[in-house]
């Protein structure tokens, strides 16, 4: 959770974005699984919530409650529409209270965006959240990073034994 104040008990989002801030790696200290604002020296930068169920209060006090302690963006999820506010909202802060921003959703601060994906993720087809860049283009996690260096990677396997079949062709021996 994220913890703001000594006395108020923790706010839990389901996914948080700290830019510039270091994670201990010692997971078996306390400080090490939760972010304490004081320890980190800043609020997430993002805080995202999933939306399972009408009763979490992503749209009001959870909404409240991160605008108060200065989170700049705020996203809700909502794959269900189960709130009936839409599928995916975006809140930037302005003063104390948070605004809606407008599609395309672009956290300007960050330099990075947030956007709906229709796709397949480990074996699940449906619409995702995926964090973007300025013109929608959605950032490739890793195994999708690894997946196109492989297949770049066969490609230039098979142009090279096609070269190489034709320098025999041509009686001559290429270097192994």
């Amino acid at each position: 959770g994220v913890f703001y104040a000594t006395r108020e008990p923790p706010i839990v989002p389901d996914v948080l974005l700290a830019v510039g801030v270091r994670q201990g790696t010692d997971l078996t200290e306390r400080e090490n699984l939760s972010y304490f604002v004081w320890t980190r020296g800043k609020v997430p930068d993002v805080a995202i919530e999933i939306v399972s169920n009408r009763e979490g209060g992503e749209d009001s006090s959870k909404l409240r409650i991160y605008a108060r302690i200065g989170v700049p963006y705020y996203v809700i999820f909502d794959p269900e529409d189960l709130l009936r506010g839409g599928v995916l909202r975006v809140f930037g802060r302005s003063e104390l209270r948070y605004c809606p921003l407008a599609e395309p959703y672009f956290l300007e601060e960050l330099g990075l965006g947030v956007r709906l994906w229709e796709g397949e993720f480990e074996g699940i087809q449906r619409s995702w959240l995926r964090w973007c860049d300025r013109a929608g283009n959605v950032i490739p996690t890793g195994a999708e990073r690894a997946e196109v260096e492989q297949q770049r990677a066969e490609r230039a396997e098979k142009e090279l034994a096609a070269l190489r079949a034709k320098l025999r062709e041509q009686g001559i021996e290429p270097p192994a």
